[in-house]
Formats: structure tokens, sequence, C-alpha cells
């Protein structure tokens, strides 16, 4: 999750400002985990297109993204720590797919994904630290 201070918050004058719409300096993340660098395209009902970059931490809200008639995602990036592509160091990477599945003996049925990358490396996310080949019932959720 991102985490947004006063202080960083941008005037915007009343004129310029969407309303609904908080424009901030930076954010910041408190959290170690992977989030989402997306590029889009919007088009505003009037049919005005504008390029917008996007930053998420939930696949949900990439998935309600994807789905959106108004928005065209260009490219999605996976920003990941070290212990998900265990190179010592945060990595960006274009993914071309998620993969969805389910940690075996889990609960609630919990959710594991996994991110394919462009150049064909995967990434599993899992709570339960599951190895890809034990995840079940694996499906495709996003393709580019």
């Amino acid at each position: 999750m991102f985490v947004t201070l006063e202080s960083s918050e941008v005037f915007v004058p009343p004129g310029l400002k969407i309303p609904n719409e908080k424009t901030w300096w930076y954010t910041k993340m408190r959290l170690h985990i992977r989030w989402f660098y997306i590029t889009g395209e919007h088009a505003d009902d009037e049919g005005y297109i504008s390029s917008e970059m996007y930053l998420m931490s939930q696949v949900n809200q990439l998935l309600e993204l994807h789905m959106s008639k108004n928005i065209t995602i260009r490219q999605i990036y996976l920003v990941s720590p070290s212990y998900t592509n265990s190179s010592g160091v945060w990595e960006m990477d274009e993914f071309s797919e998620i993969l969805v599945g389910t940690e075996p003996n889990s609960k609630n049925d919990q959710e594991a994904y996994i991110f394919v990358l462009k150049n064909g490396t995967r990434y599993v996310d899992s709570l339960l630290s599951t190895k890809e080949q034990d995840i079940q019932d694996i499906k495709q959720l996003v393709t580019l």
C-alpha cells in the first residue's frame, strides 16, 4: 500500500483541479511487497485521450483497470523486492501474464500468484512460500 503525506500534496488551482482527485509530489511504502507500474491511455467521454501511469499494489485493482472500457493498458511492470526476484535488490520488469492458483492445504482457498515476465522468468507470490509446482488449479488471470 502507498502512503501519502500532507506535506507532499500539490496545490492545484480550482480551475484545473479534477473532481475527487488529489495530486502528490511523492508517495512512500512501508511494506516490502511487490507492486505494479502500469502505463496506459485513458479516453474521456468527449474522446480526449491522455497517457497515464498507475501505481497499484493489489492484483484485483489491476484486474479492474484491465477490464475498464475507458482505459487501454500498454505495459505492466512488476516491481519486486529482492526476496521475490533473488537479485539482492528491487527490480522492475515488464510482464506478460498473471496466473492464479490455490495454495495446497490452505484454509479458505488461499490464492498464490505467478507472474510471467516478458523474458520468460516466472516469479511466485505465495504467502505460504509454496513452490510453483505445488500450486493447485492454476488459471490465467491477465495476459498482454
